[in-house]
């Protein structure tokens, strides 16, 4: 999990579908502390997992770290509650991650590209499958996968002038305010 802590970013529905989750696993969470309050309920769900659970916060992490922090792990688990585009999903494909996100983001096309899942919230029992399935894979599976992913990665690419392109926009409209 990579993102700001706060509830529009749904670390909590992850733990809860980690708490139901029958294998061992890690769970690493990045992220600046937005909401103390929320931050620490999420704490006392961590508290209450499995033991076969672990869960650390290492905090927020510079830009720069990003890419290198997703490349060592296998899964991008972010049960968002809503993206308009959810930059970190973009960068967990550039790492390599296999996904699994919420249906809230414009990243709808996961599993025709063999590359993860992004599912409707109301179907909680829909992500510990996933993560129930994931359990089982094998090395040469996860290989495979981050083989997939890396592929489409390069198909999806901002770079060079269409990158600039973007970034110029954005700057645009925030000092226009609109």
């Amino acid at each position: 999990f990579l993102s700001r802590i706060h509830p529009k970013k749904n670390l909590d529905y992850l733990l809860a579908c980690l708490c139901q989750f029958h294998h061992p696993a890690e769970l690493a969470i990045y992220g600046p502390i937005d909401d103390q309050a929320y931050w620490e309920a999420c704490q006392r769900h961590i508290a209450k997992m499995p033991t076969h659970i672990s869960a650390s916060y290492h905090g927020a992490i510079e830009h720069d770290e990003v890419m290198s922090e997703l490349s060592v792990h296998h899964l991008f688990f972010f049960p968002t509650k809503g993206e308009n585009f959810g930059h970190v999903i973009h960068e967990a494909v550039q790492a390599g991650c296999v996904i699994l996100i919420s249906d809230k983001t414009p990243w709808q096309d996961l599993i025709e590209h063999h590359i993860g899942w992004s599912l409707p919230l109301s179907g909680k029992q829909a992500f510990i499958e996933v993560l129930e399935e994931l359990a089982g894979w094998q090395s040469h599976q996860w290989e495979a996968h981050e083989i997939a992913v890396r592929s489409y990665a390069d198909r999806i690419n901002i770079t060079g002038q269409d990158k600039q392109n973007h970034l110029e926009m954005l700057r645009k409209v925030a000092e226009n305010g609109s």
